[in-house]
Protein backbone atom coordinates (compact mmCIF):
# COMPACT_ATOMS: atom_id res chain seq x y z
CA UNK A 1 0.00 0.00 0.00
CA UNK A 2 1.41 3.43 -1.28
CA UNK A 3 -1.78 5.78 -1.25
CA UNK A 4 -4.12 6.62 1.62
CA UNK A 5 -7.33 8.87 1.31
CA UNK A 6 -7.22 10.03 -2.29
CA UNK A 7 -3.89 11.59 -2.29
CA UNK A 8 -1.44 10.80 -4.38
CA UNK A 9 0.80 7.66 -4.50
CA UNK A 10 4.41 7.27 -2.97
CA UNK A 11 6.04 7.18 -5.66
CA UNK A 12 4.89 10.42 -6.88
CA UNK A 13 5.10 11.67 -3.22
CA UNK A 14 9.40 10.51 -3.76
CA UNK A 15 9.32 11.94 -7.32
CA UNK A 16 12.19 15.10 -6.91
CA UNK A 17 10.22 16.96 -9.71
CA UNK A 18 6.86 16.74 -7.71
CA UNK A 19 8.14 17.43 -3.82
CA UNK A 20 9.96 20.33 -4.54
CA UNK A 21 7.11 22.53 -6.58
CA UNK A 22 6.17 23.77 -3.26
CA UNK A 23 8.28 24.67 0.49
CA UNK A 24 5.77 22.63 2.17
CA UNK A 25 5.98 19.96 0.18
CA UNK A 26 9.75 19.85 0.16
CA UNK A 27 9.82 20.15 4.56
CA UNK A 28 7.11 17.51 4.46
CA UNK A 29 9.30 15.17 2.19
CA UNK A 30 12.28 15.60 4.34
CA UNK A 31 10.63 15.64 8.30
CA UNK A 32 7.44 12.93 7.21
CA UNK A 33 7.39 12.08 11.25
CA UNK A 34 7.74 15.65 12.09
CA UNK A 35 5.00 17.50 14.28
CA UNK A 36 3.08 18.69 11.47
CA UNK A 37 0.74 15.48 9.81
CA UNK A 38 -2.45 17.48 8.50
CA UNK A 39 -0.20 20.41 7.16
CA UNK A 40 1.98 17.43 5.37
CA UNK A 41 -0.43 15.95 3.82
CA UNK A 42 -2.36 18.87 2.82
CA UNK A 43 0.49 19.76 0.83
CA UNK A 44 0.12 16.56 -1.33
CA UNK A 45 -3.49 17.62 -2.19
CA UNK A 46 -4.74 20.13 -4.76
CA UNK A 47 -4.56 23.77 -3.83
CA UNK A 48 -6.73 26.34 -4.30
CA UNK A 49 -5.35 29.80 -4.15
CA UNK A 50 -7.55 32.47 -1.86
CA UNK A 51 -8.40 35.90 -3.80
CA UNK A 52 -9.10 37.55 -0.66
CA UNK A 53 -8.18 37.35 3.55
CA UNK A 54 -11.80 36.39 3.71
CA UNK A 55 -12.58 33.40 1.53
CA UNK A 56 -15.68 31.49 1.56
CA UNK A 57 -16.88 28.10 -0.15
CA UNK A 58 -20.76 26.99 -0.83
CA UNK A 59 -21.91 23.42 0.81
CA UNK A 60 -24.88 21.47 -0.26
CA UNK A 61 -25.91 18.09 2.13
CA UNK A 62 -28.77 15.84 0.02
CA UNK A 63 -31.35 14.66 2.80
CA UNK A 64 -32.93 12.13 2.22
CA UNK A 65 -36.82 12.46 1.02
CA UNK A 66 -38.67 10.86 3.44
CA UNK A 67 -41.28 11.21 6.46
CA UNK A 68 -43.96 9.72 8.44
CA UNK A 69 -47.93 9.36 7.98
CA UNK A 70 -49.51 11.97 10.18
CA UNK A 71 -52.47 12.27 11.87
CA UNK A 72 -55.33 14.25 9.76
CA UNK A 73 -55.82 17.94 10.76
CA UNK A 74 -57.96 18.34 14.28
CA UNK A 75 -57.02 14.40 14.68
CA UNK A 76 -58.71 12.27 12.22
CA UNK A 77 -57.33 9.15 10.93
CA UNK A 78 -54.59 9.46 8.13
CA UNK A 79 -56.22 7.64 5.06
CA UNK A 80 -59.16 9.62 3.41
CA UNK A 81 -61.55 9.78 0.96
CA UNK A 82 -59.83 12.15 -2.44
CA UNK A 83 -62.71 14.58 -2.46
CA UNK A 84 -64.75 14.67 0.54
CA UNK A 85 -61.37 14.23 3.08
CA UNK A 86 -63.63 11.63 5.41
CA UNK A 87 -61.67 8.77 6.84
CA UNK A 88 -61.48 5.52 5.55
CA UNK A 89 -63.37 2.99 7.79
CA UNK A 90 -60.64 1.01 9.95
CA UNK A 91 -59.80 -1.35 8.69
CA UNK A 92 -60.10 -0.53 4.96
CA UNK A 93 -59.23 -2.54 2.32
CA UNK A 94 -57.20 -0.53 -1.33
CA UNK A 95 -57.36 -2.50 -4.55
CA UNK A 96 -54.81 -1.53 -6.78
CA UNK A 97 -55.90 1.88 -8.59
CA UNK A 98 -57.80 3.08 -6.08
CA UNK A 99 -57.42 6.99 -5.30
CA UNK A 100 -57.00 8.29 -1.69
CA UNK A 101 -55.31 10.72 0.01
CA UNK A 102 -52.58 9.98 2.76
CA UNK A 103 -52.22 12.35 5.52
CA UNK A 104 -48.23 13.25 6.21
CA UNK A 105 -45.91 15.23 8.11
CA UNK A 106 -44.22 16.74 5.30
CA UNK A 107 -45.40 17.15 2.25
CA UNK A 108 -43.32 19.16 0.51
CA UNK A 109 -40.83 16.57 -0.73
CA UNK A 110 -43.13 14.91 -3.28
CA UNK A 111 -44.48 16.17 -6.69
CA UNK A 112 -46.87 14.79 -9.14
CA UNK A 113 -45.56 11.14 -10.57
CA UNK A 114 -43.19 10.25 -7.53
CA UNK A 115 -43.28 6.85 -6.76
CA UNK A 116 -43.60 6.20 -2.99
CA UNK A 117 -43.04 3.01 -0.32
CA UNK A 118 -45.46 3.13 2.78
CA UNK A 119 -43.82 0.46 4.93
CA UNK A 120 -44.71 -1.77 7.88
CA UNK A 121 -48.91 -0.37 8.15
CA UNK A 122 -50.60 -2.50 10.64
CA UNK A 123 -53.72 -4.27 9.56
CA UNK A 124 -55.98 -6.81 11.21
CA UNK A 125 -53.45 -9.73 11.05
CA UNK A 126 -50.06 -8.14 10.98
CA UNK A 127 -48.02 -5.29 8.59
CA UNK A 128 -48.08 -4.98 4.47
CA UNK A 129 -46.46 -2.69 2.74
CA UNK A 130 -47.71 0.17 0.14
CA UNK A 131 -46.73 1.43 -3.27
CA UNK A 132 -48.38 4.34 -4.60
CA UNK A 133 -47.40 6.95 -7.36
CA UNK A 134 -48.34 10.66 -6.60
CA UNK A 135 -51.11 11.71 -8.35
CA UNK A 136 -50.94 15.39 -6.87
CA UNK A 137 -49.92 17.67 -3.76
CA UNK A 138 -53.14 18.49 -2.20
CA UNK A 139 -52.72 22.41 -1.50
CA UNK A 140 -55.39 23.04 1.31
CA UNK A 141 -54.25 19.72 3.50
CA UNK A 142 -50.29 18.15 4.47
CA UNK A 143 -51.43 15.39 2.50
CA UNK A 144 -50.56 13.80 -0.94
CA UNK A 145 -53.21 12.20 -3.37
CA UNK A 146 -52.22 9.04 -4.31
CA UNK A 147 -52.57 6.12 -6.29
CA UNK A 148 -51.91 2.41 -5.61
CA UNK A 149 -49.70 0.33 -7.60
CA UNK A 150 -50.94 -2.85 -5.77
CA UNK A 151 -53.58 -3.85 -3.34
CA UNK A 152 -53.20 -3.99 0.44
CA UNK A 153 -56.15 -5.79 2.55
CA UNK A 154 -56.99 -4.68 6.02
CA UNK A 155 -55.07 -1.45 6.66
CA UNK A 156 -56.20 -0.10 10.41
CA UNK A 157 -56.98 3.06 10.17
CA UNK A 158 -56.57 5.22 13.05
CA UNK A 159 -54.88 7.71 15.15
CA UNK A 160 -52.95 5.39 17.38
CA UNK A 161 -49.28 5.26 16.17
CA UNK A 162 -47.13 2.82 14.72
CA UNK A 163 -45.09 1.36 17.91
CA UNK A 164 -48.21 1.69 20.72
CA UNK A 165 -49.63 -0.86 22.37
CA UNK A 166 -53.27 -0.02 20.12
CA UNK A 167 -51.75 -0.61 16.55
CA UNK A 168 -51.91 1.99 14.06
CA UNK A 169 -50.45 3.60 10.91
CA UNK A 170 -49.21 7.00 12.78
CA UNK A 171 -45.37 7.21 12.49
CA UNK A 172 -45.14 4.64 9.40
CA UNK A 173 -42.11 5.65 7.24
CA UNK A 174 -42.87 7.25 3.73
CA UNK A 175 -39.96 7.68 1.31
CA UNK A 176 -39.40 8.41 -2.52
CA UNK A 177 -38.10 5.37 -4.44
CA UNK A 178 -38.55 7.05 -7.90
CA UNK A 179 -40.96 8.74 -10.32
CA UNK A 180 -43.07 7.19 -13.30
CA UNK A 181 -43.89 8.33 -16.00
CA UNK A 182 -46.39 7.73 -18.78
CA UNK A 183 -44.94 7.14 -22.44
CA UNK A 184 -44.86 10.78 -24.95
CA UNK A 185 -46.02 12.14 -21.37
CA UNK A 186 -45.10 15.91 -20.24
CA UNK A 187 -42.18 16.71 -17.63
CA UNK A 188 -44.33 17.70 -14.93
CA UNK A 189 -42.76 20.33 -12.09
CA UNK A 190 -39.95 21.31 -11.89
CA UNK A 191 -37.25 19.39 -8.62
CA UNK A 192 -37.08 20.35 -5.37
CA UNK A 193 -33.73 21.25 -3.93
CA UNK A 194 -32.30 22.10 -0.77
CA UNK A 195 -30.52 25.93 -0.96
CA UNK A 196 -26.84 25.74 -0.82
CA UNK A 197 -25.87 27.54 2.33
CA UNK A 198 -22.14 29.39 2.44
CA UNK A 199 -19.38 28.62 5.02
CA UNK A 200 -16.59 31.35 5.79
CA UNK A 201 -12.79 31.73 7.27
CA UNK A 202 -10.03 33.82 7.28
CA UNK A 203 -6.80 33.49 6.09
CA UNK A 204 -4.27 33.81 9.18
CA UNK A 205 -0.23 35.33 8.60
CA UNK A 206 2.76 32.98 10.33
CA UNK A 207 5.89 34.38 10.30
CA UNK A 208 8.96 33.39 11.44
CA UNK A 209 12.11 35.48 11.97
CA UNK A 210 15.85 34.31 12.47
CA UNK A 211 18.92 36.21 12.05
CA UNK A 212 22.56 35.47 12.62
CA UNK A 213 25.65 38.40 13.17
CA UNK A 214 27.13 39.22 10.18
CA UNK A 215 30.52 37.37 11.51
CA UNK A 216 28.98 34.02 12.17
CA UNK A 217 27.68 33.94 8.48
CA UNK A 218 30.60 34.19 7.09
CA UNK A 219 31.93 31.07 8.02
CA UNK A 220 31.36 29.07 5.82
CA UNK A 221 30.69 31.95 3.70
CA UNK A 222 28.18 29.74 1.43
CA UNK A 223 25.47 30.39 4.25
CA UNK A 224 22.44 29.94 2.19
CA UNK A 225 23.52 25.85 0.94
CA UNK A 226 25.83 24.28 4.45
CA UNK A 227 26.30 25.35 7.96
CA UNK A 228 24.96 26.92 10.78
CA UNK A 229 22.97 29.84 8.91
CA UNK A 230 21.35 26.59 6.45
CA UNK A 231 20.51 24.42 10.30
CA UNK A 232 19.14 27.81 11.35
CA UNK A 233 17.09 28.08 8.62
CA UNK A 234 15.94 24.43 8.20
CA UNK A 235 14.99 24.65 12.33
CA UNK A 236 12.60 27.82 11.87
CA UNK A 237 10.87 25.83 8.65
CA UNK A 238 9.77 23.14 11.06
CA UNK A 239 8.44 25.34 13.68
CA UNK A 240 6.77 27.79 11.15
CA UNK A 241 5.29 24.07 9.67
CA UNK A 242 4.17 23.43 13.67
CA UNK A 243 2.69 26.59 14.35
CA UNK A 244 0.29 26.57 10.96
CA UNK A 245 -0.73 22.94 12.03
CA UNK A 246 -1.58 24.13 15.63
CA UNK A 247 -3.91 26.53 14.15
CA UNK A 248 -4.87 24.44 11.81
CA UNK A 249 -6.39 22.04 14.95
CA UNK A 250 -7.31 24.32 17.64
CA UNK A 251 -7.53 27.79 15.98
CA UNK A 252 -10.63 29.97 16.17
CA UNK A 253 -11.90 32.04 13.35
CA UNK A 254 -11.53 35.55 14.88
CA UNK A 255 -10.94 39.33 13.37
CA UNK A 256 -10.11 42.13 15.25
CA UNK A 257 -8.46 45.59 14.62
CA UNK A 258 -5.09 46.61 16.34
CA UNK A 259 -2.87 49.16 16.38
CA UNK A 260 0.34 48.35 14.48
CA UNK A 261 3.36 51.09 13.39
CA UNK A 262 0.44 53.67 14.15
CA UNK A 263 -1.65 52.59 12.13
CA UNK A 264 -5.18 50.42 12.46
CA UNK A 265 -5.06 47.20 10.52
CA UNK A 266 -6.97 43.99 10.91
CA UNK A 267 -5.32 40.87 12.78
CA UNK A 268 -7.47 37.69 11.46
CA UNK A 269 -7.11 34.10 12.75
CA UNK A 270 -7.89 31.08 10.83
CA UNK A 271 -11.09 28.63 12.32
CA UNK A 272 -9.41 24.92 12.45
CA UNK A 273 -10.82 21.82 12.68
CA UNK A 274 -12.28 21.89 16.34
CA UNK A 275 -13.70 25.49 15.48
CA UNK A 276 -15.86 24.00 12.47
CA UNK A 277 -16.63 21.35 14.93
CA UNK A 278 -17.79 23.61 17.58
CA UNK A 279 -20.10 25.58 15.21
CA UNK A 280 -21.85 22.73 13.76
CA UNK A 281 -22.99 21.92 17.48
CA UNK A 282 -24.17 24.92 17.94
CA UNK A 283 -27.94 26.02 18.24
CA UNK A 284 -29.04 27.59 14.62
CA UNK A 285 -26.19 26.37 13.03
CA UNK A 286 -25.73 27.01 9.04
CA UNK A 287 -24.97 23.80 8.85
CA UNK A 288 -28.52 22.32 9.79
CA UNK A 289 -30.84 25.61 9.97
CA UNK A 290 -32.04 27.99 11.65
CA UNK A 291 -34.60 26.04 14.21
CA UNK A 292 -31.74 23.46 14.68
CA UNK A 293 -31.28 22.98 19.01
CA UNK A 294 -27.44 22.34 19.93
CA UNK A 295 -25.96 18.96 20.11
CA UNK A 296 -25.16 17.87 23.94
CA UNK A 297 -25.22 14.54 23.72
CA UNK A 298 -23.20 11.59 22.75
CA UNK A 299 -26.18 10.00 21.50
CA UNK A 300 -27.56 12.61 19.34
CA UNK A 301 -26.60 11.30 15.68
CA UNK A 302 -25.43 14.57 14.37
CA UNK A 303 -23.23 15.06 17.72
CA UNK A 304 -19.95 15.26 16.59
CA UNK A 305 -17.27 15.87 19.62
CA UNK A 306 -17.82 13.03 21.87
CA UNK A 307 -16.65 13.69 25.83
CA UNK A 308 -16.62 10.29 27.09
CA UNK A 309 -18.38 10.01 31.19
CA UNK A 310 -15.32 9.85 32.95
CA UNK A 311 -13.05 8.89 30.10
CA UNK A 312 -14.18 5.81 29.31
CA UNK A 313 -16.67 4.42 26.03
CA UNK A 314 -17.63 1.23 25.44
CA UNK A 315 -16.43 -0.59 22.86
CA UNK A 316 -19.65 -0.85 21.19
CA UNK A 317 -20.45 2.77 21.00
CA UNK A 318 -16.90 3.28 19.61
CA UNK A 319 -16.96 0.58 17.09
CA UNK A 320 -20.25 0.47 16.20
CA UNK A 321 -22.34 3.34 16.74
CA UNK A 322 -19.66 5.97 15.92
CA UNK A 323 -17.99 4.31 13.34
CA UNK A 324 -21.20 4.00 11.34
CA UNK A 325 -22.01 7.79 12.25
CA UNK A 326 -18.47 8.66 11.12
CA UNK A 327 -18.78 6.93 8.06
CA UNK A 328 -21.96 7.70 7.15
CA UNK A 329 -20.91 10.80 4.95
CA UNK A 330 -17.26 9.84 3.01
CA UNK A 331 -15.54 11.08 0.39
CA UNK A 332 -13.84 7.64 0.09
CA UNK A 333 -14.09 4.68 2.02
CA UNK A 334 -11.46 6.30 4.38
CA UNK A 335 -10.30 8.19 7.05
CA UNK A 336 -7.45 9.53 8.95
CA UNK A 337 -7.07 9.64 12.38
CA UNK A 338 -4.79 12.06 14.08
CA UNK A 339 -4.05 11.06 17.76
CA UNK A 340 -2.36 10.85 21.02
CA UNK A 341 -0.67 7.57 21.81
CA UNK A 342 -2.60 6.93 25.06
CA UNK A 343 -5.60 7.18 22.86
CA UNK A 344 -3.92 4.47 20.43
CA UNK A 345 -3.21 2.24 23.28
CA UNK A 346 -6.75 2.61 24.50
CA UNK A 347 -8.21 1.50 21.13
CA UNK A 348 -5.36 -1.15 19.91
CA UNK A 349 -6.07 -3.05 23.89
CA UNK A 350 -9.86 -2.73 23.17
CA UNK A 351 -9.65 -4.01 19.41
CA UNK A 352 -7.80 -7.39 20.73
CA UNK A 353 -9.39 -8.23 23.24
CA UNK A 354 -12.75 -8.33 20.95
CA UNK A 355 -11.18 -9.15 17.39
CA UNK A 356 -9.58 -12.33 16.02
CA UNK A 357 -5.92 -11.47 15.33
CA UNK A 358 -6.02 -11.25 11.17
CA UNK A 359 -8.55 -8.32 12.04
CA UNK A 360 -7.19 -6.93 14.11
CA UNK A 361 -4.36 -3.61 13.41
CA UNK A 362 -1.23 -3.57 11.43
CA UNK A 363 1.27 -1.36 11.10
CA UNK A 364 2.75 0.24 7.94
CA UNK A 365 4.41 2.77 6.81
CA UNK A 366 3.41 5.26 4.13
CA UNK A 367 5.00 8.84 2.69
CA UNK A 368 7.63 7.86 5.47
CA UNK A 369 4.61 8.13 7.93
CA UNK A 370 3.88 5.22 10.68
CA UNK A 371 0.34 4.23 10.63
CA UNK A 372 -1.81 1.62 12.05
CA UNK A 373 -4.62 0.73 9.92
CA UNK A 374 -7.75 -0.89 11.15
CA UNK A 375 -10.66 -2.29 8.63
CA UNK A 376 -14.01 -1.84 10.35
CA UNK A 377 -17.33 -3.05 8.83
CA UNK A 378 -18.05 0.85 7.94
CA UNK A 379 -14.58 1.88 6.11
CA UNK A 380 -10.78 1.80 6.55
CA UNK A 381 -9.18 4.11 9.86
CA UNK A 382 -5.52 4.86 9.55
CA UNK A 383 -4.26 5.89 12.82
CA UNK A 384 -1.47 8.25 13.00
CA UNK A 385 -0.04 9.43 16.16
CA UNK A 386 0.80 12.92 16.33
CA UNK A 387 4.32 14.19 18.35
CA UNK A 388 2.66 17.55 19.65
CA UNK A 389 -0.40 15.11 21.44
CA UNK A 390 1.91 12.59 22.51
CA UNK A 391 3.68 15.00 24.41
CA UNK A 392 0.82 16.84 26.14
CA UNK A 393 -1.34 15.61 28.90
CA UNK A 394 -3.94 17.47 27.78
CA UNK A 395 -4.20 15.81 24.39
CA UNK A 396 -2.78 12.47 24.75
CA UNK A 397 -6.01 10.74 24.84
CA UNK A 398 -7.94 12.90 22.05
CA UNK A 399 -8.70 11.87 18.44
CA UNK A 400 -9.48 13.85 15.28
CA UNK A 401 -11.06 11.46 12.99
CA UNK A 402 -11.07 13.09 9.79
CA UNK A 403 -12.20 12.93 6.19
CA UNK A 404 -9.17 14.50 3.89
CA UNK A 405 -11.32 14.69 0.71
CA UNK A 406 -13.05 17.42 2.53
CA UNK A 407 -10.30 19.51 3.56
CA UNK A 408 -8.52 21.77 1.55
CA UNK A 409 -5.22 24.05 2.60
CA UNK A 410 -6.09 27.70 1.40
CA UNK A 411 -3.26 30.32 0.51
CA UNK A 412 -3.76 33.89 -0.26
CA UNK A 413 -2.69 34.30 -3.89
CA UNK A 414 1.59 34.39 -3.74
CA UNK A 415 1.34 34.21 -0.06
CA UNK A 416 2.14 30.13 0.10
CA UNK A 417 5.09 29.28 2.23
CA UNK A 418 8.35 31.22 1.40
CA UNK A 419 11.38 32.58 2.85
CA UNK A 420 11.95 36.22 2.64
CA UNK A 421 15.69 37.07 2.54
CA UNK A 422 17.19 40.24 4.09
CA UNK A 423 14.94 41.60 6.45
CA UNK A 424 17.17 43.31 8.88
CA UNK A 425 17.39 47.04 9.30
CA UNK A 426 19.77 48.63 7.02
CA UNK A 427 22.37 49.78 9.73
CA UNK A 428 22.49 45.93 11.53
CA UNK A 429 24.97 43.97 11.22
CA UNK A 430 23.31 40.55 10.66
CA UNK A 431 21.28 38.91 8.43
CA UNK A 432 17.61 38.77 9.01
CA UNK A 433 15.54 35.88 7.15
CA UNK A 434 11.73 34.74 7.53
CA UNK A 435 9.41 32.10 6.63
CA UNK A 436 5.97 33.50 6.18
CA UNK A 437 2.69 31.97 5.08
CA UNK A 438 -0.73 33.62 4.70
CA UNK A 439 -3.37 30.72 4.25
CA UNK A 440 -6.27 29.55 6.03
CA UNK A 441 -8.12 26.16 6.34
CA UNK A 442 -11.26 25.46 4.29
CA UNK A 443 -12.94 22.54 6.04
CA UNK A 444 -16.36 21.12 3.77
CA UNK A 445 -18.83 18.86 5.75
CA UNK A 446 -18.23 18.63 9.72
CA UNK A 447 -20.52 15.37 9.56
CA UNK A 448 -18.06 13.62 7.88
CA UNK A 449 -15.61 14.42 10.72
CA UNK A 450 -15.44 14.15 14.76
CA UNK A 451 -13.53 14.27 17.17
CA UNK A 452 -13.12 12.42 20.70
CA UNK A 453 -12.07 13.83 23.69
CA UNK A 454 -9.70 12.28 26.37
CA UNK A 455 -10.74 8.93 25.74
CA UNK A 456 -8.17 6.41 28.28
CA UNK A 457 -9.71 3.94 28.12
CA UNK A 458 -12.95 1.40 26.40
CA UNK A 459 -15.56 -0.79 28.12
Amino acid sequence: MDQILGLVSGKTFNDESWNTRTTRRKIFHTYPQGNFPLTGLLSMAETDVADSPKFGWQEKDRVEPETTIAEKGGGGAPICDTTTETPKASPTTIAAGDLFRLQVADKSIFQAKHTVYVESLPTSTGIVDLLCIVVSVVSAYEAIEVRALEPAAAILNTTNLITGGTAGPIGAQVSIIGNANAEGGSSGDSGIFLPPYEVENYTQIFKNPFSATGTAIKVPTDYDKSGAYREIAQDNATEHMTLIEKAFWFGPKTLEYVVEDSETVPLRTTGGVEHFLKEYEKAAAVYRGASSAALTLNTEEDKRIIRPTAGALTTTFFEQDLMERLFRMASSGEKLCVCGSGFLGAVNAAIKAGLTENKGMKSETVYGMNVTVWETPFGTVYFKTHPLFNNSAFRRYDAFFLDMGHIKYRPLKDRDTKRYKNRQANNQDRRKDEWLTEAGLEFRHPQAHMLIKNCRSFT
